[in-house]
């Protein structure tokens, strides 16, 4: 499939859903006013972005774009504030956005397989259960980040 039925965004009550291994270049529109959505997993796409309409979904709790283009996470995921899960990896992903680590209620956050060379300052303020780091390769840390890191492996 590589284009959802428009009538799915109708489905205004919808909390879970699953777009696994499609051939979807963009997320449809009307998926941003299904607010009570907290799930949505959509790996195994041809994604290049994820849009600032992502901000709209404020009771999401788990977010799976793993295996796609995805080069940029926007700023208004920090509008998810509720999200427990976060999996990018297998994204080309080069640098997480500072305001990631204000999602307090984030316990786990992949990262495996992604080209990030960065890490925020602020991830020391991150409280997570889970960093999955596979073959992530950082070019500079500050002391506090090596703390940090240090303690999630």
């Amino acid at each position: 499939m590589n284009e959802l039925p428009f009538e799915i965004c109708r489905l205004i009550n919808l909390i879970c859903l699953v777009l696994s291994e499609n051939r979807f270049l963009e997320i449809p529109y009307g998926i941003w006013n299904l607010h009570e959505l907290d799930m949505l997993v959509i790996p195994g796409n041809d994604l290049k972005e994820l849009p600032s309409h992502i901000g709209n979904l404020k009771k999401l709790k788990t977010l799976i774009i793993a295996d796609n283009s995805i080069t940029k996470l926007p700023i208004e995921l920090i509008n998810c504030k509720n999200t427990s899960i976060l999996n990018v990896s297998w994204n080309p992903i080069k640098e997480l956005p500072n305001e990631i680590c204000d999602l307090n209620q984030l316990e786990t956050l992949d990262l495996a397989q992604t080209d990030i060379r960065k890490l925020p300052e602020n991830i020391v303020n991150l409280t997570c259960e889970g960093v999955i780091f596979d073959d992530i390769v950082i070019d500079h840390m500050s002391r506090a980040q090596i703390k940090w890191l240090a303690a999630q492996l």
